[in-house]
């Protein structure tokens, strides 16, 4: 998503910033006590499900915990 900011700065040059979404709406996945229980009393049919979720934390994390450009 690209936001132009009007408010700061000349309005006639609006500053331009890219959000993303993938890193302000969402957290990472953590499971309960209960979702491991039933991975554990039943890996086959949570697996795929679990290396799925395990996955997605690495690609949030590799994208939204990396330092911003210029700090």
């Amino acid at each position: 998503m690209t936001i132009a900011l009007t408010a700061c700065g000349e309005p006639d040059r609006p500053t331009v910033v890219a959000v993303d979404t993938l890193c302000t709406s969402t957290t990472r996945y953590h499971a309960t006590e209960d979702q491991r229980a039933a991975f554990k009393a039943d890996r086959p049919l949570w697996e795929v499900l679990v290396n799925w979720l395990a996955a997605f934390n690495q690609v949030r994390d590799r994208r939204c915990l990396q330092p911003s450009p210029g700090n």
